[in-house]
């Protein structure tokens, strides 16, 4: 049986676009017709501070959101 959904959880610091990376991800997903679910987490400082981002995909609609613990990626 394929894997249905993937858990990708992205990390770095401010200015290393890793909010944008994980936009492109999500957004490429929904154009060939998947559903994905982007949750970025970052503070209020702007540069060399640290960054997550958090992406679901799936071929089915996703409707859990907040932090991946476990990710695929």
């Amino acid at each position: 049986m394929a894997v249905k959904r993937y858990n990708v959880r992205m990390a770095g610091l401010g200015g290393q676009g890793v909010v944008t990376a994980s936009h492109i991800l999500s957004n490429g997903v929904v154009i060939s017709g998947g559903h994905s679910s982007l949750v970025p987490f970052f503070g209020s400082e702007k540069r060399n501070a640290p960054v997550e981002s958090y992406v679901r995909i799936s071929a089915d609609v996703i409707y859990e959101i907040g932090e991946i613990i476990y990710p695929n990626i």
